[in-house]
């Protein structure tokens, strides 16, 4: 992964240092916890470069960590992606995320600090986030641990999608067959199970309709566990379920009981078969985890 040190002199003509950068000043190279050495005490920018978000680059699919927990979508109020309200880098604080992508103009996509200061009172005591131990990187980088500050740290989390389509099951078989239709204009929520303290919580985070090949996705999720809900607004007057049963999976001759139909038992949704029939009157859930 590719990172960038941006500094400035003093007594120049600007007043604000991040519209001073330029890349003439800047170190690169591709790190992992190696701090860049020989820096003069002065004011400093660090960038993740919009490169390593590319196809088959380190953080394709990864997004800016936010605070948010389910929510990646609300920079604005977030504690960690709210460019104008940065978290600040220079306050010591280790193992919280000092990134914002897009929050410097100078830097288009890329994932800015804000200003860090090395003025020769670094904290001494910053703890390696994976191991909870002292970090001792310093000792490798050419300055004394009072001048170094290896607090500043960035987060970033991989990115899940929850799909895919509603289908005309015709013959009942709880199967999309070759030449069933799609069902377009559908109300679908997801709900995010949240199990923080033992307890399922449902928190509704997105909806969206169906497209007119009936589909539906859900993208920029976390890891976790989830619900997707077709509302009952669907099959009201005039809605796109209207005489419309879910699918039962026992053919034509019982279209109130089958297979897919089990109260309680819902086909489960983390198996990997596709055009299949997975809801009942209560979806059943999708874990996500990153592979």
């Amino acid at each position: 992964m590719e990172e960038k040190w941006y500094t400035w002199r003093s007594g120049a003509a600007y007043s604000d240092p991040k519209w001073m950068c330029s890349s003439r000043y800047a170190d690169h190279r591709r790190v992992r916890k190696i701090p860049v050495r020989y820096l003069d005490s002065g004011d400093y920018i660090i960038e993740i470069t919009a490169n390593n978000f590319a196809m088959g680059e380190p953080l394709e699919k990864y997004a800016s960590s936010t605070g948010g927990g389910s929510d990646l979508t609300t920079k604005t109020g977030s504690p960690y992606e709210d460019k104008n309200v940065p978290n600040d880098p220079d306050d010591d604080t280790d193992n919280d995320d000092n990134g914002i992508r897009g929050g410097n103009t100078n830097f288009a996509m890329s994932v800015t600090s804000d200003t860090i200061s090395l003025n020769g009172n670094e904290p001494t005591t910053e703890i390696d986030g994976s191991t909870g131990s002292i970090d001792t990187t310093y000792d490798m980088s050419g300055a004394r641990n009072i001048n170094s500050n290896l607090t500043v740290d960035f987060g970033f989390v991989p990115l899940h999608s929850i799909g895919n389509q509603l289908f005309v099951d015709a013959n009942n078989n709880g199967k999309m067959d070759i030449g069933e239709s799609a069902i377009p204009g559908v109300k679908v929520i997801l709900h995010y199970v949240d199990t923080t303290g033992g307890m399922s919580v449902c928190v509704t985070i997105d909806s969206v309709d169906t497209d007119s090949d009936g589909k539906y996705v859900f993208d920029s999720l976390i890891a976790g566990q989830y619900l997707v809900e077709i509302p009952a607004s669907n099959f009201g007057p005039g809605k796109p379920l209207e005489n419309y049963n879910s699918s039962t999976g026992g053919g034509a001759t019982n279209t109130t009981s089958g297979p897919n139909e089990v109260p309680g038992m819902p086909i489960d949704a983390d198996t990997p078969a596709d055009s299949v029939d997975h809801g009942v009157f209560v979806s059943s859930r999708v874990h996500l985890q990153a592979e």
